[in-house]
């Protein structure tokens, strides 16, 4: 941003004096992770499941160990606790001062740990920290560089509309009420020429915006733009006294809001001793006495378009001007140049674009349930997926089953939410695979998200088929045209038959075979995940699950085990444990015990 709006104060207290923003927030160090006999001391831990150990490179000591521990189900666990336990059962120079909690240890077919595979983590971890401080004692980014166009808002969301002008720009979550982007084009400019006509609208002007997430909101916010004026956005729920005092201080020279609002409004400006004129989203409401219609003012297709010749703007001006109170005291204005915006578009077309790019046949979806009035959600989310050519399905506020239903009707590729609603996904039972298949990215903010969350959304993440192409992938099968119609996609993607989750750090954990996998009621039951579990109870020795047909759900999970010397566990026990740490519709109802569990020789 360019500075708080005439707050010479405030800009002291937030900018040094060769332009520095502070932002408030401390930079804490964080934990970091270690090596090898020590595996066995590790998995004593009572809440460590499994465990790995590698050596790194170590300035004085040549070496040292760090650790990969998995945790236990349900369970939390600080390193250091972790550090101190292995601290009290070593000599000093084996001690372990870095410990790394992940999903799963990577293991060969035979149950070797794949030391190689945590090294190399470690080594793509080490890479975002590489060569982040300069000289001068500067963290900068590890990423490129990027050229930033030099451009307005309104310019760079339509430089390339040529490519998707009959793709969906935005649709109501609810009502399904949709707008293509060359109707979102067209509309704006309708919209913004009608400002300038009709309300006397200036360059640098700026205009109140008092709406909830709707499919109109990217409209009247391009359209003021486009008109060369400034928004200044409000949050629905405001008090009179709240909006009072921002109309004041942003001298907002007219108000546009659902009609539901409009009695806040009224009150506000007999507080301003001011008389606005007030638009109202008509689309769903009904049009008040003494204020006008924006379905009118956007159909208004005989309205002169050349009226936004006279907008002279530059990409140093003003934009948008949301209030915030930063970290201390009533709220100021943040003067957000055309400039500001557009960097921060371009910043996640880098090597940190989430999104796939938009072609004849794609088209990423995107929830709009964040606030747009607020700068996540109106410049992270809506300003930038509708500069990418995205879809953005807006939802007008947080109600759980409307959430789910629109997660199924327009299943999402991204996400950006705030932290309820990850813990929402992640311990709600009503949430299921089925709503997070399509899901690829998720961007949580506006608040501190706990790692044990982080966890619980991640468990109901689906897992997919693994597909792989390459030089080295075979011709075909030989003289079998069918086997290779069932294994070869028409772009050359050979199907492993393998199901498989990747992280972030592109590790890939594969999970089971395609063709084992149980479908309960629709949904995926991998046996392996069920073995897992039944292998962590500790009377048994071995298990095997396979799914047989079931009336009412299509397939069930029945579980072979074999227990340990002695134990003697019986099946209600064993049942209980399972079905205390999964999802009901992956749990065993039948458990039949045998000697041994029938293998073939790999």
């Amino acid at each position: 941003m360019r500075g708080y709006r005439d707050n010479p104060q405030a800009n002291n207290e937030a900018f040094t004096v060769d332009g520095w923003f502070k932002t408030g927030d401390l930079a804490v160090k964080g934990y970091q992770v270690p090596p090898a006999e020590l595996e066995a001391v590790l998995r004593q831990h009572p809440a460590v499941n499994d465990a790995a150990v590698i050596g790194i490179p170590h300035p004085v000591n040549g070496e040292q160990p760090k650790a990969f521990i998995v945790l236990k189900s349900n369970q939390q666990c600080q390193t250091k606790d972790i550090v101190d336990f292995v601290k009290e059962r070593v000599a000093p120079y084996k001690r372990v001062d870095d410990v790394k909690i992940i999903d799963a240890i990577p293991k060969s077919s035979a149950g070797k740990i794949l030391r190689r595979v945590l090294r190399e983590k470690r080594e793509f971890s080490s890479l975002l920290k590489k060569d982040v401080w300069t000289k001068e004692g500067v963290v900068k980014s590890p990423c490129q560089d990027i050229v930033i166009p030099k451009t307005t808002i309104d310019e760079y969301i339509w430089r390339n509309l040529d490519k998707w002008p009959t793709k969906v720009a935005m649709v109501c979550g609810i009502t399904n009420r949709s707008y293509k982007y060359e109707e979102l084009f067209k509309d704006s400019r309708i919209f913004g020429a009608n400002l300038r006509k009709k309300f006397k609208l200036q360059n640098g002007d700026a205009v109140a915006v008092m709406m909830r997430n709707a499919p109109e909101y990217p409209t009247v916010v391009l359209g003021v733009l486009t008109a060369g004026g400034v928004v200044t956005t409000f949050n629905p729920i405001y008090t009179a006294h709240e909006v009072h005092r921002q109309i004041l201080l942003s001298e907002a020279k007219l108000v546009i809001a659902h009609s539901d609002i409009v009695p806040t409004i009224r009150e506000a400006l007999k507080l301003c001793k001011k008389d606005l004129p007030i638009i109202v989203i008509d689309i769903d409401d009904i049009l008040l006495e003494e204020t006008v219609s924006y379905k009118e003012l956007v159909n208004d297709n005989h309205v002169d378009l050349s009226v936004l010749k006279e907008v002279k703007r530059e990409c140093d001006d003003v934009s948008l001007l949301p209030y915030s109170s930063g970290t201390t005291g009533l709220p100021k204005g943040v003067e957000l140049t055309h400039y500001n915006v557009v960097a921060n578009c371009e910043q996640q077309n880098s090597e940190l674009r989430q999104y796939s790019h938009t072609t004849e046949n794609d088209q990423d979806t995107t929830l709009a349930i964040l606030p747009l009035f607020h700068s996540y959600g109106q410049g992270i989310l809506m300003l930038h997926k509708l500069s990418v050519g995205l879809r953005l399905v807006s939802l007008p506020r947080f109600q759980s089953e409307t959430f789910l239903n629109t997660m199924l009707t327009y299943p999402f590729n991204l996400m950006y939410l705030a932290p309820p609603m990850v813990l929402f996904l992640g311990s709600n039972p009503a949430v299921t695979p089925k709503h997070l298949e399509h899901l690829t990215s998720v961007t949580c903010g506006a608040a501190p998200l706990p790692p044990a969350d982080i966890q619980k959304f991640l468990d109901k993440a689906p897992v997919g088929e693994l597909l792989i192409k390459g030089p080295n992938i075979m011709k075909g099968y030989k003289n079998n045209d069918k086997a290779n119609s069932e294994v070869f996609l028409e772009d050359g993607w050979f199907r492993s038959g393998d199901l498989a989750k990747i992280d972030q750090h592109g590790l890939i954990t594969i999970s089971d075979r395609l063709k084992e996998l149980i479908k309960v009621n629709g949904f995926q039951v991998p046996p392996a995940e069920l073995e897992y579990v039944l292998k962590d109870h500790p009377d048994v020795f071995d298990a095997a699950v396979v799914g047989v047909p079931d009336p009412s759900s299509g397939e069930r999970p029945i579980a072979f085990i074999v227990l340990k010397e002695d134990a003697k566990a019986d099946s209600g026990v064993i049942l209980q444990f399972v079905n205390e740490r999964v999802a009901p519709y992956k749990r065993i109802k039948y458990i039949k015990f045998l000697e041994s569990i029938p293998k073939n020789p790999s």
